[in-house]
């Protein structure tokens, strides 16, 4: 009799933990307090007003530095919680880069925790868009081309089913190391400007406009090189007192312009007039020979471009 008294027992108290077990419970939402994270005093404070937490560490017995985080959310019923991918974005660290040089792009997902993680570029899969962009073949580094001018290149990266485009700006950082047009002494924005890519007659010694006058010389004179009105001239007056004049131009902003003369062709030897009797009239310079009118003189204009 006794051992079945045991028995209904028994079996009467795993039908308890059975039922205990067998419950589901469900908790509230948590709430972090205020603990320490280590001897140097430092703790993580929870701001219930702004349901923030705020990490505050001693650095002195009268100092402490504060940073705070983002706003963190805790679901009831979880022990823990992983955030969702929303989103991925890519870029390059900078919005703009040089020309020739290498160009770091990265990726992030954007995740719904308002954070982000970063993506290994080599993991992504790159696609040019359109630019000065070229991406080594054997490496998979990608590299600005030369430019004329600053210019937007494209690029997208796709990674677990997103896709993204950035814009970069290339910077043209080298004036004159663009195409046929590199190393020859004119900027590459202006012979494109006037000639497009690639154009025979935008060589520094082409004469497109057939006035005599050379594509560099034009430029430092700041002449359209494919008008055949535009030159640079010089012409001397000599009135009745004697004096006698030197007229040239068209003067143009930013550059200098020094009138020298030569009594003696054989000598090669060139002087330069006074430049305090330099004046602008109309755009052209004047300047005033104070020599006689009856002393022989050739006299040309030294152009140069001002720094």
């Amino acid at each position: 009799m006794r051992l079945r008294s045991l028995a209904v027992s028994a079996l009467l108290l795993l039908h308890a933990l059975d039922s205990v077990f067998a419950q589901v419970r469900q908790s509230g939402p948590y709430a972090i307090t205020s603990e320490s994270i280590g001897g140097s005093g430092g703790r993580v404070v929870y701001n219930t007003s702004t349901s923030t937490y705020a990490i505050a560490e001693a650095v002195s017995a009268s100092t402490t530095t504060t940073s705070t985080s983002a706003r963190y959310a805790f679901n009831g019923g979880y022990v823990g919680q992983f955030p969702n991918v929303v989103g991925f974005v890519t870029d390059s660290g900078s919005t703009s880069v040089s020309e020739l040089s290498a160009v770091d792009m990265r990726g992030y997902l954007l995740l719904s925790d308002a954070t982000r993680e970063r993506v290994d570029g080599s993991q992504i899969v790159w696609s040019i868009q359109g630019g000065p962009l070229q991406r080594n073949a054997l490496s998979g580094q990608l590299r600005t081309d030369a430019v004329f001018a600053d210019t937007t290149a494209q690029i997208s990266g796709a990674f677990a089913g997103f896709a993204a485009t950035s814009s970069i700006l290339v910077r043209d950082t080298i004036p004159d190391n663009f195409g046929s047009y590199a190393n020859d002494g004119l900027p590459d924005d202006w012979q494109v400007y006037y000639f497009g890519q690639n154009n025979p007659l935008a060589l520094p010694s082409a004469d497109a406009s057939g006035t005599g006058q050379s594509n560099l010389f034009k430029y430092l004179a700041g002449l359209n090189p494919l008008d055949p009105n535009a030159r640079f001239t010089v012409e001397t007056d000599s009135d009745s007192a004697g004096a006698r004049t030197v007229t040239f131009g068209p003067v143009v902003n930013g550059r200098d312009y020094i009138v020298e003369f030569i009594s003696d062709p054989a000598s090669g030897v060139w002087t330069p007039l006074p430049s305090a009797s330099l004046s602008i009239s109309d755009g052209r310079g004047v300047v005033i020979d104070s020599a006689p009118s009856a002393t022989q003189r050739l006299f040309r204009v030294r152009i140069s471009l001002r720094p």
